[in-house]
């Protein structure tokens, strides 16, 4: 640890429970935090899809949700500094504001932005024996002929604030929850998130199946708005914050380091591989749902979105009640399996073909395993943090993970193509949702001895 104040453990003790408004706080800036992610991610894919684009454009998108990945960057600004004008003594709720009425300002200009007419992709499909880089060139050249350059510049700014929004988040209600109650902490969070989802899945495709898709996203953008309003007088955590900007630069590296020593390559390691199926596998969901099987956007909202929710939320509950049961370590290893073999939900549909009830349970097997390991890999990276460094060490932690969304996500495209030119069990989208499974492997090998790992440090189940 460094000598600046006491122990991120020795403040957990100390830690208060939070009252009934700081708890509507944590649920609030968990719904900011899902919506935005959700429009980002599932919202701009759908949008794609619905307009002809192609799977190899589609995955390149990813790219667009890299600021997810990179956060850890400048989050030590968001430790350190206070935001202009309305964070003096406010340095997380501050921070909440300005990056919520930001992330409603570019919903706003992605809806005006994005294509509102089917766009006629290249017609000449690339050959079945080129080569990854080939493919690569294709999606840049479909990109483009699409006129979506602007568009993609638009999300990958609504990606860079709304990953800001996260960095603060995750630190507000890190630092507003006692090590006691991280299962509650988390399983609250995954729920109100999830809530979240379903405005900005189910909700905007809804309204963008009868008023359009640039109504879909105002409409996310008044939502956002009234959720950014309603943390304005959300309790500020009391909590010590870094000496200095070198401080917070180092110190949460520094503290990791001598908390883990070599190992903690491992941790990142780990971190990066264990969401994998879920992350990867979502990116090539939606063109799997539209252009592959031909649901419509009304079937996809009602079934994945609005009755997937309720077992998500399900799924997260039970996460709350087993981590309290089985601790967090034995609960990673069971939600890890469950959530690589529920994509298996996707092979079933694939063969099954157009098939509403084989859907539907493909939705609910998903969205129940999602919410659980959710729910325990959040509980997880909640108990690593320290509080003087929590918005950076989170950061770190998450974006990690969303690092190999983005990076992974963006081959995604190709890694379905060369699915396509095998034949049997092992093609097309099976293969890939397949592949997506086995990614899940080497981190859930790696759960019993990172948690051992990270056993050793006071307060971790």
């Amino acid at each position: 640890m460094t000598g600046h104040g006491p122990t991120a453990h020795d403040a957990a003790d100390d830690r208060a429970k939070p009252n009934a408004r700081a708890w509507f706080a944590i649920a609030s800036t968990a719904f900011m935090s899902g919506l935005a992610y959700t429009v980002v991610n599932d919202g701009v894919s759908a949008w794609l899809a619905a307009k002809q684009v192609t799977p190899l454009v589609i995955g390149l998108f990813a790219l667009c949700s890299l600021p997810y990945g990179l956060k850890w960057i400048w989050a030590p600004l968001l430790d350190r500094f206070h935001a202009p004008l309305i964070g003096r003594g406010r340095r997380r709720v501050g921070w909440l504001i300005v990056l919520g009425v930001l992330s409603a300002a570019l919903l706003v200009a992605a809806g005006i932005a994005g294509p509102h007419e089917p766009i006629a992709m290249a017609k000449v499909a690339v050959a079945a024996d080129a080569s990854w880089l080939e493919r690569q060139v294709q999606a840049l050249d479909e990109l483009s002929r699409g006129g979506l350059w602007g568009f993609a510049l638009i999300v990958f700014a609504l990606s860079l604030a709304s990953a800001s929004l996260d960095v603060v988040v995750d630190a507000f209600r890190t630092d507003s929850v006692p090590r006691a109650q991280l299962g509650r902490g988390a399983s609250v969070f995954v729920a109100c998130f999830r809530i979240a989802s379903l405005v900005g899945g189910a909700g905007a495709l809804a309204v963008a199946a009868s008023l359009g898709w640039k109504a879909a996203f105002i409409l996310a953008a008044i939502v956002m708005a009234i959720a950014t309003i309603s943390v304005v007088l959300a309790p500020e955590p009391h909590d010590s914050e870094p000496s200095s900007f070198l401080d917070a630069v180092i110190g949460p590296v520094q503290t990791f380091a001598r908390q883990w020593g070599i190992t903690a390559v491992a941790l990142a390691a780990f971190v990066f591989m264990f969401r994998l199926p879920d992350l990867v596998g979502n990116r090539m969901v939606s063109p799997f749902l539209i252009q592959e099987l031909g649901f419509t956007l009304e079937e996809i909202a009602t079934i994945r979105q609005a009755l997937g929710f309720g077992f998500t939320i399900a799924g997260a509950v039970l996460g709350g009640v087993v981590i309290a049961r089985l601790g967090i370590a034995r609960s990673m290893l069971i939600f890890g399996v469950l959530q690589a073999a529920s994509n298996l939900g996707w092979v079933w549909l694939d063969h099954a073909g157009k098939d509403r009830a084989v859907l539907f349970a493909a939705v609910a097997v998903e969205n129940a395993c999602n919410g659980m390991v959710g729910t325990v890999f959040v509980a997880f990276l909640m108990s690593l943090c320290d509080h003087r460094y929590s918005a950076a060490q989170y950061a770190i932690l998450t974006g990690l993970m969303f690092l190999a969304a983005s990076l992974v996500g963006a081959f995604s495209g190709s890694l379905l193509a060369e699915c396509q030119r095998l034949t049997g069990f092992l093609g097309g989208y099976s293969g890939f949702f397949i592949a997506t499974i086995a990614m899940g492997v080497p981190g859930i090998a790696m759960v019993p001895w990172i948690t051992r790992k990270a056993a050793a440090r006071p307060g971790v189940a």
